[in-house]
């Protein structure tokens, strides 16, 4: 049996989702509603992806996965940078449908909660030999 030989290079997918992630950082972090608040909205998702980069030549999830944690990075600093209550496209769906209040804030605790299972599943098949299905 032979051993894969596991490529320590970065895959240029991951190079570009990790340029994304600085730009949207960059962008949600001008002029937001509160820099105190958004920070600690920031902090999460960036001790996240400093994780992601010192584990990545040991454990590489799939590019499926990374594309999902970039996309809850991305609601997690619109929600910062707007405070979750005052998202703009989710205030015109809260006057469209004549609703008491904006959502996001419930679409964003979904997301924390659904894209993480993901990442949980794949640790769990690959590192503890979990059998699918």
């Amino acid at each position: 049996m032979t051993k894969v030989k596991k490529d320590s290079k970065p895959k240029k997918l991951h190079l570009i989702l990790l340029i994304l992630f600085v730009l949207c950082s960059i962008i949600s972090a001008i002029h937001p509603k509160n820099y105190s608040a958004w920070f600690f909205e920031f902090l999460p998702a960036f001790i996240g992806f400093i994780i992601l980069i010192f584990t990545y030549n040991k454990f590489k999830f799939t590019d499926f996965v990374y594309e999902l944690i970039l996309i809850l990075t991305i609601i997690m600093l619109i929600g910062a940078h707007y405070k979750y209550s005052g998202v703009p496209i989710f205030n015109s769906i809260k006057q469209a449908y004549n609703l008491k209040r904006n959502y996001y804030d419930r679409f964003g605790h979904f997301m924390q909660g659904f894209i993480p299972a993901f990442i949980i599943r794949e640790l769990l098949i690959r590192k503890i030999k979990l059998k699918k299905g």
